[in-house]
């Protein structure tokens, strides 16, 4: 629990409560599901600090979150740096792994524990000791019902530094693109209220009608994978710009690594 967001407001939790999961239940002790996704878990009365996500006791002790049947799964794994935050049927992993190795591990065996709970699409949003977070990191900070500029944040911090790659010469996803794909695939699921638009750009060399039609093969390659992956297929496009809106000019390498990119834009509902 919390307390570390510039703007609170104070009210009855028990009002909120009930007004957030669509009124009171009096014969649900523990947590229950909302009918709008969002997981409900009674806490004692009083009055709290609610920043949006997190409630936080005016005065006295933090209340715990009860432990759901995921959050149970995965502290039995017994690994103590191993976080999950779950929404919408989307699970991210989070924590820092000691090894890569220790990392991989742990996705494997999440991964079945999810599965054998509450079955929801896994993303890697794990960070190794003095190494980058996981491509799902960013995912963790959508709840389930965002805003737009919320996913476009996301979609933006999600490629950061990253790239998703095609096998040579072919309009083939690279294998090493599967958990950034995943990551964009669980924040297309959280932002279905909004349309999509997955652009996919190379750089100026060779003919700018084969970059064009390559750029759009490509782009539609994108799509059919986050569609397969649970996003909604009316709700995203593909397009290929070819070279039609270079970041950079010039012949570099660095120029043309810039160039060549995938981007997914929010567009209206």
């Amino acid at each position: 629990m919390r307390l570390a967001r510039a703007k609170y407001w104070i009210a009855p939790a028990l009002a909120l409560a009930a007004a957030a999961c669509g009124g009171a239940r009096d014969d649900a002790p523990g947590a229950f599901q909302a009918a709008s996704g969002v997981e409900c878990v009674p806490i004692p009365e009083g009055n709290y600090y609610f920043d949006g996500r997190y409630f936080s006791p005016v005065s006295g002790e933090p209340v715990a979150r009860p432990a759901s049947p995921l959050d149970a799964a995965i502290n039995a794994l017994g690994l103590d740096w191993l976080d999950v935050r779950a929404v919408g049927g989307v699970a991210v992993l989070m924590g820092e792994a000691p090894t890569a190795e220790a990392k991989e591990a742990a996705l494997t065996q999440a991964e079945s524990a999810v599965a054998a709970t509450t079955g929801d699409f896994v993303l890697d949003g794990l960070t190794v000791t003095d190494g980058a977070a996981g491509p799902g990191l960013p995912v963790s900070e959508l709840d389930a019902a965002p805003t737009a500029a919320a996913c476009q944040n996301a979609f933006a911090q999600i490629l950061a530094g990253r790239r998703i790659t095609f096998r040579t010469a072919r309009d083939e996803l690279s294998a090493r693109s599967d958990r950034l794909i995943d990551a964009l695939a669980g924040a297309a699921r959280l932002c279905s209220a909004y349309g999509l638009e997955v652009g996919v750009h190379t750089d100026k060399r060779g003919n700018a009608n084969v970059n064009r039609e390559t750029s759009q093969r490509r782009a539609d390659v994108v799509r059919q994978a986050l569609i397969e992956h649970g996003a909604e297929a009316e709700r995203i496009t593909a397009r290929g710009y070819g070279e039609d809106r270079l970041l950079e000019e010039g012949d570099s390498l660095r120029a043309h690594r810039r160039n060549r990119r995938v981007e997914v834009t929010v567009t209206a509902p």
